[in-house]
């Protein structure tokens, strides 16, 4: 439908998706004993939607939307006296809001207010294994992403017009605990883990789009992510292998105008703020022990960023500036740091990181 939509109050919109599972612990004598886990929070909010229609939407005063989604996974054990113990998580955090989205179709989009959106993507995980005698492994597949567009024009010729404050934040945060002890065997740990942020300030899709930053007008977007992984493989006695690796990484992406495909226009007579921050750090160490044994460690860290103040995508677009586009990354944005250990008495030692 054409729906028209006028703001003149206050919205607040809070989205809370908490996944927590407590200790867990399985033993077995002869055999095999094992943990798994999956667990997953993916809360959506928008504030205003005016979905498919061409449609007339205004903000006079205030909208906020938070969305925040945490999973933790405090410990999950498993033991064996004599066969194979392992100890597996999968994890995920995927919050999403939206301040103001017009959906398909010819918009217009006026805001006159204050339009502020968050998303929060939070993840804690510990793992571990043990076996007196046998294999024990611990491993965990994690990624936090966490989305947020201030006002969302969607596919269509959309008019989007800022002559008050939109603020979009993303905030994506990972920790990651592995490990794996066997008396008498081989012992491993693995982690694959992931944090990324992603937040635009204006979104219009595919079609000829208009947008205009008044000189009163303001975008502010942040995005941030931090993730820290921990593993580590230990044997008292070992004949085989042990092993501890991580591959782990964080990507943050901001983004003051994104106008997509088309023939766009787009006016900035006011400020873009964009800034991102994102760290990454991955330690792993392996002990093969006292018998003659092998032991690897390896322990990969990468950490990316884009900023932009506009991206026009495809098409003959126009571009006019007569305001302030500022761009910011934090002095720990694209740090990624990575230690790998290994030590062994009489076998190979093998070291990447």
């Amino acid at each position: 439908d054409n729906d028209t939509i006028l703001n003149n109050g206050i919205l607040d919109i809070d989205a809370v998706s908490t996944l927590q599972t407590g200790a867990s612990t399985v033993v077995s004598i002869f055999g095999h004993a094992g943990t798994s886990a999956i667990v997953s929070a993916s809360p959506q909010a928008t504030g205003i939607d005016g979905g498919a229609g061409d449609d007339l939407i205004e903000n006079l005063d205030t909208l906020d939307a938070d969305v925040t989604a945490t999973a933790v996974l405090t410990s999950g054990s498993a033991f064996t006296f004599a066969g194979a113990a392992s100890d597996q998580a999968e994890v995920t955090a995927s919050p999403t809001v939206t301040g103001i989205a017009g959906g398909a179709g010819l918009d217009t989009i006026r805001n006159e207010g204050s339009v502020t959106v968050s998303s929060t993507a939070t993840l804690n995980v510990n793992s571990n294994s043990n076996v007196a005698f046998g294999v024990a492994s611990a491993g965990a597949k994690t990624n936090a992403t966490a989305t947020t567009v201030g006002v969302d024009g969607g596919d269509g010729n959309d008019t989007v017009d800022n002559l008050g404050t939109i603020g979009a934040t993303a905030t994506a945060s990972t920790m990651s605990s592995q490990s794996s002890y066997a008396f008498g065997g081989d012992p491993s740990t693995t982690a694959v883990v992931n944090a990324g942020s992603d937040a635009t300030g204006i979104a219009t899709g595919a079609g000829d789009d208009w947008v205009r930053i008044d000189t009163a007008g303001l975008i502010d977007v942040d995005a941030n992510a931090t993730l820290t992984s921990t593993g580590g493989a230990k044997a008292t006695f070992d004949f085989g292998t042990v092993e501890s690796s991580a591959t782990v990484g964080t990507t943050v992406v901001a983004l003051g105008v994104a106008t997509g495909g088309g023939n766009d226009t787009l006016i900035n007579l006011g400020m873009l703020d964009v800034d991102l921050d994102s760290t990454t750090t991955s330690k792993n160490n392996s002990n093969a022990g006292i018998i003659f044994g092998d032991s690897s460690a390896t322990a990969t860290a990468t950490s990316a960023g884009d900023g932009e103040g506009v991206n026009a995508g495809d098409g003959d677009n126009t571009i006019y500036n007569e305001g302030k586009i500022s761009i910011v990354l934090d002095d720990r944005t694209g740090s990624a740091t990575s230690f790998a250990q290994s030590v062994t008495n009489g076998g190979d030692v093998t070291l990447d990181g």
